[in-house]
């Protein structure tokens, strides 16, 4: 195919496409306004251990960050199969939805680090097995690189991690196997159960939800979302049941399960989904 360069270009399921998108009165929380102060998006670039190259990331900073010296909470914030690290920016519009919270006071200032999760060791790279090489990567090389470059509060309360699709995966693997560096977590299209994903690595989840106190002293929020017509809802809803017969739901009170609008699907439910965790992010 050709791509049309007066259009936008995003990156999705392996390849680049082009972007058309019709306005929605219901998304108007991620559509540009210039009205308001606006934050920067930039990449960073970070030599991985892990792959033996140098990786990109990007990251958002808030209004303010470029001329201050306050330092700011983290969100590392991971993209689904097949897409890179510029999804929740090209299509997600991550940056717009904070700079429009932040401008209505919905939310609190933080950075945003967006990796490209595809990454794997090589004897495991087109095999469709998720191994531990991004986990590793972001734990060992990326968050020491942010931490050393960006003006950043290292504490797990101030540090939290969040995904969509195998980036929940990613999220719940990776949020769970590091209570000490993650004090929050969200994911959309969310699940900790699936049936048929195939790590090399023992899952955490069941673990993790068989000490429910533990788990609420460990994370201060844990969002999940989805919407009706999503592919894993039936896997978001084996969620919601274990953690219900575990006893967090309705006692932990930065627990929340929300399912949106039938018909928002896709990156108009993931947005929502970010936009109300944001909400909840890195409050006392």
């Amino acid at each position: 195919f050709v791509l049309w360069p007066w259009l936008p270009i995003v990156w999705s399921g392996g390849f680049p496409h082009n972007c058309l998108e019709f306005a929605d009165p219901d998304m108007t929380f991620c559509y540009f306004r210039d009205d308001v102060p606006h934050g920067n998006v930039s990449y960073a670039f970070y030599y991985s251990t892990e792959t033996g190259r140098t990786e990109r990331c990007l990251v958002y900073t808030p209004p303010g960050y470029m001329n201050g010296t306050e330092r700011y909470p983290v969100l590392y914030l991971q993209h689904g199969g097949g897409e890179n690290e510029t999804g929740w920016y090209s299509s997600g519009k991550i940056n717009v939805i904070l700079d429009n919270l932040l401008a209505e006071e919905k939310c609190v200032p933080f950075l945003v680090v967006m990796n490209n999760g595809m990454i794997r060791y090589p004897e495991n790279e087109g095999s469709g097995i998720m191994d531990d090489c991004f986990e590793n990567s972001l734990i060992r090389c990326c968050i020491p690189y942010i931490d050393s470059h960006f003006r950043t509060k290292t504490d797990k309360w101030h540090r939290a991690i969040a995904g969509l699709s195998m980036g929940s995966m990613q999220t719940n693997d990776i949020g769970f196997r590091h209570p000490d560096l993650f004090g929050s977590m969200g994911s959309f299209t969310s699940t900790m159960y699936h049936d048929t994903f195939r790590t090399t690595y023992e899952r955490p989840w069941p673990k993790v939800m068989a000490d429910p106190e533990k788990f609420m002293r460990d994370y201060r929020v844990f969002f999940c979302s989805a919407t009706p017509q999503e592919d894993h809802l039936p896997l978001f809803l084996e969620d919601q049941r274990i953690m219900r017969e575990a006893g967090i739901e309705g006692k932990m009170p930065g627990y929340r399960r929300v399912i949106h609008s039938g018909r928002m699907t896709r990156w108009n439910s993931w947005r929502l989904g970010m936009a109300e965790f944001a909400t909840m992010l890195f409050k006392d």
